[in-house]
């Protein structure tokens, strides 16, 4: 969600403030920023999942979002949860066109939870193809289209369809939509954030009366975010925030693996990730968590407080972003394995016995992975689920499976750590052929050169270090 500054709503005291310091759009950069941030995140909360009808008053949250129950009963919960992150452009993907990369700007991107999901009718709230409107039309394109004309959606040329037995999304997207890269949006959205003209009356003083004011979290915005700093990013939810850390690949013991295998409360199928989730920093069992379980008398009855917390099926109350290595390093095999299969002590994952029968190159797939990365499909579902390019993804899955093959040949027998292919004691005994060897000396001859112009201090050395024809060419292009 990214607002257009041009023609994105302005509330009454930000319009004021620029009328009497003369200042234009734009030129009020901490206010606006402030503005549009706190436009962004009510726009999650009121009109996308009208998360903020828990106030139980109607002068106060939206009456009908578009995440909503449309087969009747409007106050059914269809959002379980939603997460979102705020940020601002700091340029660090900025293209030639497109100036307004690292100027600070803030958008928003939000995860959600949904649940009965064809109530929602998806295919009457999504796009993704062009509008009829030619001005709407221009804004999709300008915001839209993906630069690397990748739009993640198959060519539908029939209409848009919800598929509930499959839970599959069917939007209308031609082939002209699927060459420009054209993404899915929400037209409501899009008419809110890039062209306000469009909005209907009825949302339009819904968003800007006066009694909404008490539902702001303008002032959450300008103490969390810290909007006067620049490149600045920030993080929000629904309910209790974001646990970051780098997964542990087993090396070393860190203190959330510790309070992990020392917790005595925890039943032993648990995993740590699962963990992490229900714990405070500590280890103990979260707050919210506990809360909850006095709220349910029902399962008071049957239930104790430990027990409780751990089967209890967590619905997105807690996010734990856990930073990998990249599937192709060895590494990312090992912290996969702490992530998702349960142990009690570190010994619990020695994989010596692996790396005693196979090559050490070859250990990417220990038998404590069970059967998850035996299955192409199963990969296949993870990696979308992280949204990795369909390439990638092959990419992954074929590289996966040659390892596995040369896996089941070492356990089997079939081959010996003196049979690996891949052992090469001393890479100097590769011989090159005439051509191989002619490239060598080109590559050597110039990374040579290279070196020597780096260490130059001045012209003069420049010319000493360099052959005269290089020298020629260097002075030839200063001219």
């Amino acid at each position: 969600m990214s607002p257009w500054e041009m023609s994105a709503p302005y509330h009454e005291f930000l319009l004021d403030d620029m009328k009497k310091l003369l200042r234009a759009r734009l030129y009020l950069a901490p206010m606006e920023s402030l503005h549009l941030s706190h436009l962004c995140t009510q726009l999650v909360s009121g009109l996308l999942t009208g998360a903020n009808q828990q106030n139980k008053r109607d002068d106060r949250c939206w009456k009908k979002h578009i995440l909503s129950c449309k087969t009747g009963d409007e106050k059914k919960t269809t959002v379980v949860n939603f997460f979102t992150r705020l940020e601002f452009q700091d340029g660090s993907r900025k293209q030639a066109t497109q100036i307004y990369h690292g100027s600070g700007r803030p958008h928003l991107h939000c995860l959600l939870w949904l649940e009965d999901v064809a109530d929602i009718e998806l295919d009457k709230s999504l796009s993704a193809t062009l509008p009829a409107d030619e001005t709407q039309a221009a804004y999709v394109k300008g915001s839209q289209d993906s630069r690397d004309g990748d739009s993640m959606w198959e060519i539908h040329d029939g209409p848009s369809t919800y598929d509930a037995n499959a839970s599959r999304l069917h939007l209308h997207h031609t082939r002209d939509d699927s060459e420009a890269g054209r993404r899915a949006y929400f037209p409501d959205i899009m008419c809110v954030t890039k062209y306000l003209l469009k909005f209907s009356d009825a949302n339009y003083d819904e968003w800007m009366n006066g009694k909404a004011a008490a539902n702001s979290i303008a002032w959450r915005v300008l103490k969390a975010y810290l909007p006067f700093e620049p490149e600045m990013w920030g993080v929000g939810t629904q309910s209790r925030g974001l646990r970051h850390l780098v997964t542990p690949d087993g090396s070393e013991i860190t203190s959330e693996l510790k309070a992990y295998m020392k917790s005595k409360w925890r039943h032993d199928d648990m995993s740590f990730l699962e963990f992490l989730r229900k714990t405070t920093h500590k280890g103990a069992i979260a707050g919210w968590l506990k809360k909850l379980w006095k709220e349910r008398p029902e399962e008071q009855m049957h239930l104790t407080e430990t027990e409780f917390a751990n089967e209890y099926t967590m619905r997105g109350e807690q996010l734990v972003a856990v930073d990998t290595v990249w599937r192709h390093n060895d590494k990312f095999f090992r912290q996969w394995v702490l992530k998702h299969v349960p142990f009690r002590k570190k010994e619990d994952l020695d994989v010596s016995e692996v790396t005693a029968r196979l090559c050490a190159d070859q250990s990417r797939v220990p038998p404590h992975l069970h059967n998850f990365w035996n299955s192409s499909d199963r990969i296949r579902k993870e990696m979308k689920d992280e949204a990795h390019t369909e390439d990638h993804i092959e990419e992954t899955v074929a590289l996966l499976a040659g390892h596995r093959t040369l896996i089941e040949q070492f356990w089997t027998g079939e081959l010996d750590m003196a049979d690996d292919p891949g052992a090469i004691s001393d890479p100097r005994t590769f011989k090159l052929n005439a051509l191989q060897g002619v490239f060598e000396r080109e590559i050597a001859k110039h990374v040579t050169l290279a070196l020597r112009a780096t260490r130059a201090q001045d012209e003069t050395e420049l010319e000493a270090a360099l052959p005269s024809s290089a020298s020629a060419m260097v002075a030839q292009e200063s001219i």
